[in-house]
């Protein structure tokens, strides 16, 4: 899968309350988070460059947490 040209972005959501947003990322960090949300990685990256985001949630013991990848052509 060709990645070059793209731009990826994360941005976490902890409790309705951003806590970080739209940091850039490299494909290999965005494999990773897949990777530790058991998203199979091939599979995670098609929808990522296919819609333009995946939105993942997670609840931790004091509330929940929201992590949004997203994927932009780069011109």
């Amino acid at each position: 899968m060709n990645t070059k040209g793209i731009r990826y972005l994360l941005t976490r959501i902890e409790n309705s309350e951003v806590t970080v947003g739209s940091l850039p990322q490299t494909v290999d960090d965005i494999k990773l988070v897949l990777a530790e949300n058991d998203i199979p990685v091939e599979e995670g990256l098609a929808h990522l460059h296919q819609f333009g985001a995946l939105k993942l949630s997670q609840s931790a013991g004091d509330g929940s947490v929201e992590i949004i990848l997203q994927a932009k052509q780069v011109h």
